[in-house]
């Protein structure tokens, strides 16, 4: 699935997951919310919120395939990861064409 996310948008991912860390990396913003997130990458931002120990909710109209996401800070630390996953897909395919 990542893949085809990064394939198809590669630059609204990277940009999410810019996103995602600097709002983990402020100690002052204790919420975000993006707005008008269609299914698949209501998927991949809950994914990497999970990944780093945001919470998430979802809020909008039942009926529309686009919803907003609002992620908030809990009182646990985060974990932000130190690569990101297009570095992690860079990795995977050097290693690929190697074996």
């Amino acid at each position: 699935m990542w893949r085809t996310l990064q394939a198809t948008r590669k630059l609204w991912a990277k940009t999410q997951e810019g996103r995602l860390r600097a709002f983990a990396s402020n100690q002052d913003d204790r919420q975000l919310v993006i707005t008008n997130v269609p299914g698949v990458e209501r998927y991949f931002l809950q994914c990497l919120a999970r990944d780093i120990g945001l919470v998430t909710a979802e809020y909008g109209e039942d009926d529309v395939d686009e919803m907003d996401v609002k992620f908030t800070k809990t009182e646990k630390e985060l974990t932000i990861p130190s690569r990101t996953i297009g570095e992690l897909l860079r990795m995977q395919a050097r290693m690929d064409v190697v074996v």
